[in-house]
């Protein structure tokens, strides 16, 4: 058995989050399910876009989410593409569900990086 001080360390490891202020546009570095960095982005913040739902988006990548460009504003991970004026920050009931399983059936999610510079460039 692992000492407790070991147990707590390894959690709180598996759930390190920081979320960053950067220039340029949002993006976040997955390092697995649940740690991760994500940058608020200044110039998109400048823009007008809802601080709040830059937030949950990125943190939503660091939860399992992936990036799907809907421009559904009801759509969380729809990021930018629901526009400016867009400013839900929660998550629709499939992207809840999406969470869930991940957790519930401890999935591994590869290291990655998602930018929202590169993805407006599309």
């Amino acid at each position: 058995m692992e000492p407790a001080s070991d147990v707590k360390t390894r959690w709180l490891i598996a759930f390190l989050v920081a979320v960053l202020a950067g220039d340029g546009r949002p993006r976040t570095e997955v390092i697995g399910l649940g740690p991760g960095r994500a940058w608020m982005g200044r110039q998109t913040v400048n823009e007008g876009d809802d601080t709040i739902r830059i937030a949950a988006h990125e943190l939503g990548h660091i939860l399992g989410l992936p990036d799907n460009r809907t421009g559904v504003c009801e759509d969380l991970v729809s990021g930018a593409s629901a526009g400016p004026d867009c400013g839900n920050a929660k998550p629709n009931l499939d992207e809840i569900a999406e969470v869930e399983r991940n957790f519930a059936g401890g999935v591994r999610i590869a290291p990655q990086v998602f930018r929202e510079d590169v993805l407006a460039a599309r």
